[in-house]
């Protein structure tokens, strides 16, 4: 097994590399992971042991994230708590906003969840080689991913 450390932000990529990321609001596939792709069963065992390692993090990245937003965050009458990005914010006749300042409330928020994705974590998985995911294509380059792949050996 194999370590690498992380920033909180390249697990987030890294999840999405993996599992790929459906938009919560139409269900539309926004990007397809590589676990959904044709590969070897090792391989995709290990790759699904990384992904469950990964979205372990990402579930604490979540709570903390959730716990910045009620910090920083307004109740509505619903319960939910939001962060809305403009203040004072003039809309034309479609309803369009043409104007409106960044809420400072919102960039607070913004700094403090930046330096929580600028953290780090080590992660421990089974190192893979080129070889291993010859022939699988994908759309966009999974740049996270490629740092888990075996450097061949210069000749």
């Amino acid at each position: 097994m194999q370590k690498v450390t992380l920033k909180i932000y390249e697990i987030l990529a890294l999840d999405v590399e993996l599992n790929g990321y459906t938009d919560p609001q139409s269900g539309k596939l926004l990007a397809e992971g590589i676990l959904s792709r044709d590969l070897k069963l090792t391989v995709k065992y290990w790759l699904s042991d990384l992904s469950d390692k990964v979205s372990k993090e990402k579930e604490k990245i979540s709570k903390l994230r959730e716990e910045i937003i009620k910090k920083f965050g307004t109740q509505d009458e619903n319960g939910g708590v939001y962060i809305p990005m403009y203040v004072n914010q003039v809309f034309d006749d479609e309803g369009k906003m043409v104007s409106g300042d960044v809420n400072p409330t919102y960039e607070s928020f913004q700094k403090e969840y930046q330096l929580l994705l600028d953290e780090t974590v080590e992660l421990e998985y089974k190192e893979l080689n080129l070889s291993d995911i010859e022939g699988v294509t994908l759309k966009d380059t999974p740049r996270v991913f490629f740092k888990l792949i075996a450097k061949p050996e210069s000749e």
